[in-house]
């Protein structure tokens, strides 16, 4: 349990010296007249690094839009293929989740936000030795219904970046396939630490 508790803690270390490397990078000029911030686009470079540290690769991608000020809605897609580290299979998962955020102090997005959604991890396992194919009865596939809320915060930073930090908890209310081994690391399910680089489109 230590051990666990001793790698998320380096994960998330290594993530934000990466995070504040990445900012320290664009602040270069304060100077420049700052756009209106009513949609956003990033990469999620967490669940590639977590797919690469577990055998594997993974890609997310976020977008973010203003519906009303104060208001707005978020859509995230991820992918990940990786070792589960149970027995000699592979998982490979996508995610869809929507959110609803709330800027109070803010018609814009930047600044204090509250951000609450829903959605779905599909996960399923592989074996690359077809001789254990008979290990399982059927393919162990499933769905994975979550749900999330959280708080953060979104810095401004010059060159139309920002840097995006929050705290929140991920909560599976409905399991329809099984998260052994490593998949919760990559899927993160449970209390979540966030450091986020983030473009303005």
């Amino acid at each position: 349990m230590k051990w666990a508790v001793r790698k998320r803690l380096r994960s998330i270390l290594i993530i934000a010296m990466l995070c504040l490397g990445c900012s320290l990078a664009f602040c270069t000029d304060s100077s420049e007249e700052r756009p209106v911030l009513k949609s956003l686009f990033s990469v999620d470079c967490g669940i590639l690094l977590r797919g690469l540290q577990h055998g594997g690769i993974g890609l997310g991608v976020q977008y973010e839009r203003q519906i009303v000020p104060h208001f707005a809605e978020k859509g995230y897609f991820g992918h990940a293929t990786f070792n589960s580290g149970w027995h000699d299979f592979y998982c490979t998962s996508i995610t869809l989740e929507i959110h609803s955020v709330w800027y109070p102090l803010s018609q814009e997005l930047r600044g204090l936000y509250f951000d609450v959604g829903t959605g779905f991890d599909y996960i399923s396992y592989f074996d690359t030795d077809k001789k254990k194919d008979d290990y399982f009865e059927k393919n162990p596939d499933g769905m994975n219904l979550t749900t999330y809320s959280g708080i953060g915060y979104k810095f401004s930073l010059p060159k139309n970046f920002l840097l995006d930090a929050s705290v929140g908890f991920k909560f599976t209310y409905k399991a329809g396939a099984s998260t052994v081994g490593l998949v919760n690391d990559v899927l993160q399910d449970g209390f979540l630490i966030g450091l986020k680089i983030k473009r303005v489109i």
